[in-house]
């Protein structure tokens, strides 16, 4: 198997189906797997109200959990990051836990 990404469109036959009306995904990187894993975080951690009910609820267990799997990304990406998405994952769980700490308080 060769290199090339899941829905790579250089051999994508499938076009556009019925004009979908869907927001293009950004492409896949390391910084948009932080984000989408950091996400929920925000919404555990009670920084951002839940997008589906629109309350600012806490859900420390998940929120923890969510930080332990940023932390093992951080574990197994050391070493073959770039100093930019380094940055960006330290500085991520460095907030995290400080309101995590907070919060447990």
């Amino acid at each position: 198997m060769s290199g090339d990404k899941i829905g790579d469109k250089s051999g994508d036959k499938g076009g556009d189906k019925g004009g979908d009306k869907r927001q293009k995904l950004p492409p896949a990187s390391f910084d948009v797997l932080v984000q989408v894993m950091a996400a929920p975080c925000l919404v555990h951690l009670g920084m951002t109200p839940n997008p589906m009910t629109g309350k600012t609820d806490r859900d420390l267990e998940q929120a923890k959990w969510t930080i332990d799997l940023l932390h093992v990304l951080e574990e197994k990406t050391r070493g073959n990051t770039s100093a930019a998405e380094k940055a960006q994952l330290d500085q991520i769980l460095h907030q995290f836990r400080q309101v995590y700490a907070a919060a447990k308080s």
